[in-house]
């Protein structure tokens, strides 16, 4: 439960249809791990769905509900599901009824672009719940037994049917698998809707895509890549909002092609218009950017400390004792950090810049002669202007000895060092984006480019990771017991060792660079 009253969960479920009404729940024990049942609830439901007046929640895969009855009444939002998993966010009821509550609308302000949403149709749910029990008494799944009556709003015509759901509660895919097989084998059939509100209202159909083939024009083929970032923004931001695993870093990447786009086709842009937007971009990264990384060192060092918990050099009370400590730590910087992004995205600012994000992809900042013409040679150019750039970087680099250890100026510090291979790093990741949004158009040679500075990219920013774990170890350490500290100093051998890797990997990857600029 988190400081608006709001509980996060990740469900995992398959819907079926059945052939009739009458059909009968095959016996299940013995499927799988299953062995019995437990006692079968039956609650009754009343529910009231919102969407925006052109559908806007539908359109994004999210369903907004106020249900009564059950042991989990409130209000529900259904996020996009990500492999295979949907994210829910539960409300109090609260005094709301006719609108949802202001929470709710703030955790959705991306997809409705603050559009106010209003009732869309009302389903009553006769429910029967029979939980799986594995041998030792654990429920692996609830199946999901329901009797549904629906209507539009304002609609006369009143809906009915029975369908199936198979939720895991302590079970995995092997169990959802074995259930799914029985439920098929007697009859019923994957269902082909995902939500109860689809057989009501069917989401709107989506528009059409922009070509990105050979015979894409420059314009079309910047704005359909502009439309397919703000896209990813706007699906992954309800989901950053409320910490679903690597949203954040979707939001970030999404906003960080966005900048390299409006950077390598400029020459095709009102720099007037865009150039502001890349700023505001640059601000979002910034303040998306601490989350993130708190993110990414603590599911590093917690990955690594369960690899030490398998040392035998490593007393196991001593390692358990750094992870309670990396926990805690990482949990208050990572809690700070979040509470800063939820507060970027709450912003007015925030909103402005989705704004201009849509003009973006309507193609309202498209400048210039060319944008009728087909993409061929001349988005091609672009790339190399940004590869151009990577080389300059790396000139840089090299001027400071990186590349010749033994020439090295006595003034060139590490932290020089990480700077310059910084800045290398983010002039190949405007590559990589750039050859990405004209792989269409390019085939395998803007594929295979993409592809050499991604891995570029990769072993730089493992080094950069080594790098951070390695400072926040040293920090523990100098406030930990000296049994702890023993732990934490040796995850920071560790992180020292993976960066020397990184580094050994991006070696060649910089030698090939430095080759190519040559020939």
């Amino acid at each position: 439960m988190n400081a608006s009253g709001a509980h996060v969960t990740s469900e995992i479920e398959e819907k079926f249809d059945l052939p009739h009404r009458r059909w009968v729940v095959p016996e299940l024990a013995g499927v799988g791990r299953i062995r019995r049942s437990g006692p079968v609830r039956r609650p009754h439901l009343d529910a009231t769905y919102f969407d925006t007046a052109g559908r806007a929640l539908a359109g994004a895969g999210i369903t907004v509900r106020r249900r009564t009855g059950g042991d989990d009444e409130g209000w529900h939002v259904k996020l996009r599901a990500v492999k295979g998993a949907r994210t829910e966010v539960q409300f109090p009821l609260g005094r709301a009824v006719r609108r949802p509550p202001a929470a709710i609308q703030r955790l959705l302000t991306a997809p409705t672009a603050g559009a106010s949403m209003r009732p869309i149709a009302t389903i009553t749910t006769d429910r029967r719940t029979l939980p799986l029990l594995a041998d030792d008494g654990r429920v692996l799944a609830d199946l999901v037994d329901d009797r549904v009556t629906a209507s539009a709003a304002g609609a006369p015509a009143v809906l009915r049917w029975r369908e199936l759901e198979v939720e895991l509660v302590e079970g995995d895919g092997d169990d959802l698998a074995a259930i799914g097989a029985a439920l098929i084998a007697a009859g019923a059939r994957p269902s082909d809707v995902a939500a109860k509100l689809e057989r009501v209202l069917p989401p709107p159909p989506h528009p059409p895509t922009a070509r990105l083939d050979r015979g894409a024009t420059v314009g079309e083929l910047i704005t359909a890549f502009l439309a397919a970032q703000l896209d990813a923004i706007v699906a992954s931001d309800p989901l950053a909002r409320v910490d679903a695993p690597d949203a954040i870093h979707k939001v970030r990447v999404a906003s960080r092609r966005t900048r390299s786009a409006l950077a390598a086709f400029r020459r095709h842009l009102d720099r007037a218009a865009t150039d502001p937007i890349r700023d505001e971009l640059r601000w979002l990264g910034q303040e998306l950017g601490a989350a993130r990384d708190s993110e990414v060192i603590r599911d590093r060092l917690l990955a690594a400390l369960d690899d030490a918990g398998q040392d035998p050099g490593l007393d196991a009370a001593d390692v358990a004792a750094a992870r309670a400590m990396v926990e805690r730590t990482m949990a208050t910087r990572f809690g700070s950090d979040h509470v800063r992004a939820v507060v970027a995205l709450d912003s007015a600012r925030y909103a402005r810049l989705l704004q201009t994000l849509r003009d973006a992809a309507a193609g309202k900042v498209l400048s210039g002669r060319h944008l009728d013409k087909r993409a061929g040679k001349a988005l091609w150019r672009d790339v190399r202007r940004a590869q151009r750039r990577v080389e300059r970087e790396l000139d840089d680099l090299d001027a400071i000895g990186v590349g010749d250890a033994d020439h090295r100026p006595a003034a060139t510090s590490e932290l020089d060092i990480t700077e310059k291979l910084h800045e290398v790093r983010k002039a190949a990741k405007r590559v990589r984006y750039s050859a990405e949004a004209v792989a269409g158009v390019y085939g395998h040679r803007a594929e295979e480019l993409a592809a050499d500075r991604e891995a570029l990219q990769e072993a730089l920013g493992d080094r950069q990771d080594a790098a951070v774990a390695g400072d926040v170890l040293i920090a523990l350490a100098s406030s930990a017991s000296p049994d702890t500290a023993f732990v934490l100093g040796h995850l920071h051998g560790r992180e020292q060792a993976r960066g020397d890797a990184a580094t050994a990997a991006a070696t060649p990857l910089l030698d090939a660079l430095r080759k190519g600029k040559r020939e």
